[in-house]
């Protein structure tokens, strides 16, 4: 999995205070009018929409709106469930002829790759046609192209209008082509909802689309078949803060390491979390967990203002906060739910410390998690650290002994060391609220309480077995030609890799905690260790 995120198994939920059944709101209106002067247009939006950014890595997607989360929970809006709006621009191209005198299907292929029958998709889309038939598999089957007019006047468009469904929702699009550029406006709306609620706004919506010129500072684009991971660290600075170009209400805020992307109105505490993440990194993550090279990552961290606008964005139900590898992006929000505004702020701390620790460990080992009981263990040992000033203090998390004390009061077991130490992610995960509290509890007592010596050293032991042989691992394959890896015949830049890197990690993954653990007698560890959780709880 390349998301590791914060499970929220000890705060107090609060229910939604929502019907079983709902009727759709009908009368749907447009609201202001939104002027993207960064992209060079304008349109009017369905009313109470809010802007929601694109995933890292986006760079045709120039705005997005989805339905406020807040007022479809209050309202359990079912109508408005799935709708969304997407401003999609794409530079004109002319049908070109490849050397094999064949297009490349959009769609993907089957290939044959080492004895085996793979399905690759295709590359990403070049036109907005192409972002169609990615998008919506045999769309442009589904519908017959209608013209369609935006504006008066001088700022008159002319353009495309398409209708259709997928899945289980309408899709409603135009596409105008203005100065050699394609821009689509994209809606979607459940289909049992369309015809109903939202044609009518929709249209209306379109038809208030303008062009203009772009004002301020245009938004860094990466040119095509540029490697990102060469880019400057100003230029990746540039291309991230992109990310946001388009969104009303997006600010970026950056720090030595990171770059904060948020909607929040607080200035004031995003400074102040872009301090002390720093500050946590520089004086515990760096000095427990020296890196075998200098990292020069940098990662996004995004802080929504509200957990609903988080959930929307892709934050999975029950968590607090994520940390994504493949976007190099740590996610959470600022406003929880159902607590005061201090326990609020201090929660926010607690998931960025947490997250910022797996993507510390991520890159300090080599683009490899280790197992969940060291990087959830310590993620969670960190969330309950406090900075003050410029110094940092681990102190007990709350969230975990009150797991432990009503687990422990239901007269329920613990799981034995030996076997917590060897559980894979995904059996991490079932049960998680034991396991977190228990990896939690292991790594605070090893660290923090035991005297012993050989106690002290495992998680270190750990780490610097995985970490050196992660990184000798690494060299190797790097030094073979093409080894790790077979390219895809006319898919350039796409490599499928043999499972045997995978088992070796694995293996080393293993001998980690065999090193780790070695010469300890798992039976006297697990009896301290118990008698010290209960003597918190």
């Amino acid at each position: 999995m390349n998301r590791r995120f914060l499970l929220l198994t000890s705060l107090v939920v609060v229910a939604l205070g929502i019907s079983a059944v709902s009727s759709p709101i009908l009368g749907r209106k447009l609201g202001k009018i939104q002027k993207i002067k960064e992209w060079g247009y304008s349109l009017r939006i369905p009313e109470k929409w809010t802007s929601v950014p694109e995933q890292p890595g986006e760079t045709k997607i120039v705005g997005g709106w989805q339905p406020d989360s807040k007022e479809v929970e209050k309202r359990y809006d079912v109508a408005a469930m799935g709708c969304d709006l997407k401003i999609l621009r794409y530079p004109v191209k002319a049908a070109t002829t490849q050397s094999s005198g064949k297009a490349e299907e959009a769609s993907g292929r089957e290939v044959r790759v080492g004895g085996r029958t793979l399905r690759v998709g295709g590359a990403p889309a070049k036109t907005i046609d192409e972002y169609i038939e990615n998008t919506f598999e045999g769309a442009s089957k589904r519908f017959v192209p209608k013209k369609i007019t935006a504006g008066r006047g001088s700022s008159k468009l002319t353009g495309r209008f398409l209708e259709f469904t997928s899945g289980r929702r309408y899709i409603c699009m135009a596409i105008f082509t203005e100065d050699n550029w394609d821009w689509g406006i994209l809606y979607r709306a459940p289909e049992d909802y369309y015809k109903r609620e939202w044609e009518k706004v929709y249209r209306q919506s379109i038809d208030s689309f303008r062009l203009f010129e772009p004002s301020g500072e245009r938004p860094y684009a990466v040119a095509p078949g540029i490697d990102k991971s060469k880019l400057s660290p100003a230029e990746k600075r540039m291309a991230i803060k992109a990310g946001i170009a388009g969104n009303p209400g997006w600010w970026a805020l950056d720090t030595k390491n990171y770059v904060f992307l948020t909607n929040s109105t607080k200035k004031t505490l995003l400074k102040e979390l872009g301090r002390e993440i720093e500050i946590i990194r520089e004086k515990v993550y760096e000095k427990l967990f020296p890196p075998t090279k200098e990292i020069d990552a940098i990662s996004i961290v995004r802080v929504f203002s509200d957990q609903s606008e988080y959930h929307q964005y892709g934050g999975p139900r029950g968590s607090a906060g994520y940390w994504n590898a493949s976007k190099e992006e740590l996610v959470l929000f600022e406003n929880f739910a159902g607590v005061t505004k201090t326990k609020s702020k201090q929660f926010t701390k607690s998931v960025m410390y947490h997250e910022a620790f797996h993507q510390y460990i991520y890159y300090a080992v080599g683009d490899i998690a280790p197992h969940s009981w060291f990087n959830e263990g310590h993620g969670d040992f960190f969330a309950g650290h406090v900075v003050s000033g410029s110094r940092v203090r681990p102190k007990l998390f709350d969230w975990r002994i009150t797991f432990l004390k009503r687990h422990l009061g239901q007269r329920k077991n613990m799981i034995p060391i030996r076997s917590l130490v060897r559980l894979p992610q995904r059996e991490y995960y079932s049960n998680a609220g034991l396991k977190y509290s228990q990896g939690w509890a292991l790594i605070y007592f090893l660290r923090e309480v035991t005297k012993k010596k050989s106690w002290q050293a495992i998680p270190d032991r750990y780490f610097t077995y995985l970490r050196d042989n992660i990184a000798a691992f690494k060299t190797n394959e790097g030094e073979k030609d093409d080894a790790g890896g077979e390219g895809v015949p006319g898919i350039p830049g796409v490599k499928i890799y043999d499972f045997e890197d995978r088992g070796k990690v694995e293996k080393i993954l293993e001998e980690a905690v065999d090193k780790g653990f070695e010469g300890i007698d798992y039976e006297e560890l697990d009896a301290a260790f118990t008698r010290w959780v209960e003597s918190i709880v």
